[in-house]
């Protein structure tokens, strides 16, 4: 649930380019469309046009290159950003791999939404959901050994590099929309 007052700002685009997570990804073949991971946002506040909230980039989840920095942080080319009306009551289904963010809310009233995010078992959401406690002896191992350990979850999931160093590459999506 995301509850925000009038004025609030918004959430960087993120995905919708080809990106290396478990989860992020949309694939059409032989006439079957398939998707990782699936978000439903249900409104429950009024979301009209063009005044912030849910955006988009439509049909970036069919994306094979990386998307500039300053369309991310909708700096650049906003006019490819879709910001769609809606009414409290009513949900926005969308897959993960599709450019997505919030643009700042410039409403009189808040934002309110419910978002749900469906993928399969073995890919945890995000790894706040779960308390991961690692056993004593875990301390004797290196950063690679011990991110080897923990559960399968999308965000802030340990990279291993081949020289043994651990990697969290999705951090760079943390910056707010302007």
């Amino acid at each position: 649930m995301f509850d925000y007052p009038p004025g609030t700002e918004g959430h960087a685009l993120h995905f919708g380019e080809p990106f290396p997570q478990d989860g992020v990804w949309y694939q059409a073949r032989g006439g079957t469309l398939r998707s990782g991971l699936l978000a439903v946002e249900f409104l429950l506040t009024d979301q009209p046009a063009g005044r912030g909230g849910f955006c988009a980039i439509p049909g970036s989840h069919k994306a094979n290159f990386p998307r500039p920095k300053a369309i991310s942080l909708w700096e650049q080319d906003q006019s490819v950003v879709s910001n769609p009306g809606a009414r409290a009551g009513d949900v926005i289904m969308f897959t993960e791999a599709l450019a997505h963010g919030t643009l700042p809310w410039r409403n009189e009233f808040g934002r309110r939404v419910a978002v749900y995010r469906y993928a399969p078992k073995t890919v945890q959401y995000a790894s706040s959901f779960h308390k991961v406690v690692m056993a004593e002896w875990a301390g004797e191992l290196t950063a690679a050994q011990r991110a080897a350990l923990e559960p399968a979850h999308f965000y802030d999931k340990a990279i291993i590099e081949p020289d043994g160093s651990v990697s969290r590459p999705w951090e760079e999506y943390d910056e707010p929309a302007r």
